[in-house]
């Protein structure tokens, strides 16, 4: 399912900071992947900022109540001064930016995932943001399943983990049937 093409990546932007390691090129990459223009340098400061949102918006991913999670959506946008405006910078269609480009980056990124996250909530419920149900993940995802029925963050990998487990499992109590 997909929801609009700017809250997918917000929301993607979100997930991805809260699984990323404090690892500046995995960072970047991160960044880079959600097309978050002037990263500039990823000064030990900016990391230390962007450390201390990550478990800001992890608690929004983990939340099991609406009224918390956007407690904190609605904290992260005050604190941002989060104002919408319409931009079509860099040969990119017409988009919404919710700071200005001269903020700070964990500024931008705070802002941008609390919308995106807000937008995702608003529209499709708390249940479509979730934690990895493998048991040696805790990685968290936007589930974009049509039937909200997503429960690992990669299927391909915890996903398949989890099935192979589940099998071996299975092949041993039959064994010692």
């Amino acid at each position: 399912m997909k929801f609009d093409h700017y809250s997918d990546r917000e929301a993607a932007l979100a997930a991805g900071l809260v699984n990323s390691a404090d690892d500046r090129d995995e960072l970047r990459d991160v960044l880079t992947r959600n097309n978050i223009s002037a990263i500039g340098d990823l000064s030990a400061e900016v990391m230390d900022q962007i450390q201390a949102l990550r478990p800001r918006l992890g608690k929004i991913f983990r939340s099991e109540d609406p009224a918390e999670a956007a407690t904190e959506i609605n904290a992260l946008l005050r604190e941002t001064g989060a104002l919408p405006q319409i931009t079509d910078h860099d040969d990119e269609e017409w988009h919404l930016h919710y700071t200005p480009v001269e903020a700070p980056l964990v500024v931008r990124l705070a802002a941008e995932a609390a919308m995106g996250l807000a937008i995702v909530m608003r529209d499709d419920g708390l249940e479509r943001l979730k934690t990895c149900a493998s048991e040696t993940c805790d990685d968290v995802f936007v589930d974009t399943s049509r039937n909200r029925s997503r429960r690992f963050c990669d299927p391909a990998t915890c996903g398949n983990r989890a099935n192979v487990a589940a099998f071996r499992a299975r092949r041993r109590g039959a064994k010692s049937s």
